[in-house]
């Protein structure tokens, strides 16, 4: 998608909002790896974006199961 590699990282890493810890001690490994602050750009906005889904779809689907 034309994303360097570490912001590509960093993109997954943000992916794994489900377990924060999971996430973020993938970030700090990335950025450990990769030697800069460049996987943070990438993290942030798949970070919120699947906070901001988890918390408003959660409702949605135990209404449905009922």
């Amino acid at each position: 998608m034309g994303y360097d590699s570490g912001t590509a990282a960093g993109l997954m890493a943000g992916a794994f909002t489900e377990s924060t810890v999971i996430g973020t001690a993938a970030l700090r490994a990335i950025q450990d790896e990769a030697g800069s602050k460049v996987p943070v750009l990438g993290y942030t906005v798949p970070y919120a974006i699947g906070n901001i889904l988890l918390t408003a779809w959660g409702p949605v689907v135990v209404m449905l199961t009922r």
